[in-house]
């Protein structure tokens, strides 16, 4: 069983090189997104993946959020997972660039989510440190995605989580992601696909950071009912408009880190794209 990080960035340079060195450390592949970030972040991911065996950045020059920056990292798995170089039972874990969250507790979260065969492991936060309306407003989101999902979330926000890689297909073909619509669009899929899930592990966040506000609740939940009519109607995605997404991305491989064959398949215009490293199996 691998680890895999996924990592949004977006004008983090003051605390990336510590972040990125943390949790690759403890994962056995991360995949960081540069989110058009227009600080030092770009620099410190290039230096950062000069030195790295088994990691990988997708590079945008445009920002789009957080969710679409999930959406880049997740397309990377899923299409590693298809063409055989990661394993359904590997985990998937996400987790915010700006070191809110602790490497203490990967373990413990991998060993939460095998021994209770779990398909997601959302964390839920200790708010001790968080205004009241922050926690008011996100009570609110919790019940809405507990409403359309049909689980009961105590914390549907938090960014640390963990995903059984093998169910990550199914709910990408869901996934819109806009903004910050993530945690949101993610917890309802997730529920309404009766995935098993476990909201009850508790996560100290050591400080409060101002992020999203009223119009982007308002967007989350408006991307929520969005993913629970696909759901409804069955309005699904393929993997083929995975690798089309990430053909417009560039991307940047550690040096043992084998790219998608189908990243290689021709464009539109039907020109060949330059061939990636041979796709091989990853020791385990």
């Amino acid at each position: 069983m691998l680890k895999i990080a996924v990592v949004p960035v977006y004008n983090e340079a003051r605390n990336l090189a510590r972040v990125l060195e943390n949790f690759s450390a403890r994962m056995d592949i991360t995949i960081a997104v540069n989110d058009g970030s227009n600080d030092e972040s770009s620099s410190i991911l290039a230096r950062w993946i000069s030195t790295q065996k088994r990691a990988y950045v997708v590079d945008n020059k445009i920002n789009r959020g957080k969710a679409a920056a999930l959406k880049d990292g997740f397309a990377l798995a899923a299409l590693l997972l298809e063409e055989g170089t990661l394993h359904p039972d590997d985990l998937l874990f996400t987790f915010d660039a700006d070191g809110q969250h602790t490497v203490d507790s990967i373990d413990r979260l991998a060993e939460r989510t095998i021994a209770g065969n779990l398909d997601m492991l959302l964390t839920r936060r200790d708010f001790s440190h968080y205004p009241r309306f922050k926690k008011v407003g996100n009570w609110g989101l919790s019940a809405f995605a507990s409403v359309l999902g049909g689980y009961r979330y105590q914390d549907v926000e938090c960014g640390l989580r963990v995903i059984r890689l093998g169910r990550l297909p199914e709910m990408l073909s869901y996934y819109s992601g806009y903004k910050y619509s993530c945690e949101q669009e993610l917890g309802i899929i997730a529920a309404s696909l009766r995935f098993k899930i476990d909201n009850s592990y508790l996560v100290e966040v050591p400080y409060y950071r101002a992020g999203t506000k009223v119009p982007d609740g308002l967007i989350n939940i408006s991307l929520g009912m969005v993913a629970w009519f696909r759901l409804i109607l069955r309005l699904r995605s393929t993997s083929a408009s995975l690798a089309r997404r990430l053909r417009g991305r560039r991307i940047l491989a550690g040096s043992a880190s084998p790219l998608p064959p189908a990243l290689s398949a021709p464009d539109r215009g039907g020109a060949p794209r330059p061939a990636p490293a041979v796709a091989a199996k990853l020791d385990r």
